[in-house]
């Protein structure tokens, strides 16, 4: 298939301008399958709302992930998690396939001084 660049610039042989537009659609066609195949960051609809989030942060051992109940707190929020105070810095979507809830990014707090 020549490339795009080739085609507008005219250096390509004639080609028909149906052939142009057979290539064109079915580019189109693959960019509707990425994009039904790729993970929502927003509920689909006809879909309840995600129950729940996430919380992701540093951990003891590593990176670890917790599931909570509720609304997700806002970024800023402090929150303690196994006695550690932690601080939304960011949302996020769920690291899990087709999990719906948010995922917070925690980091640690620092009192200000």
């Amino acid at each position: 298939m020549p490339g795009v660049d080739r085609l507008l610039s005219g250096d390509e042989p004639s080609t028909p301008v149906w052939e142009v537009e057979t290539r064109v659609e079915r580019l189109e066609q693959r960019v509707d399958d990425l994009e039904r195949r790729q993970t929502p960051t927003t509920p689909r609809r006809g879909r309840a709302p995600a129950a729940g989030y996430t919380l992701f942060f540093r951990g003891s051992g590593g990176y670890e992930i917790v599931d909570r109940d509720g609304v997700a707190p806002p970024v800023g929020t402090v929150i303690v998690v196994a006695g550690k105070r932690l601080v939304v810095e960011g949302m996020r979507r769920s690291p899990f396939p087709s999990d719906d809830r948010p995922c917070l990014v925690l980091a640690e707090h620092v009192e200000p001084q």
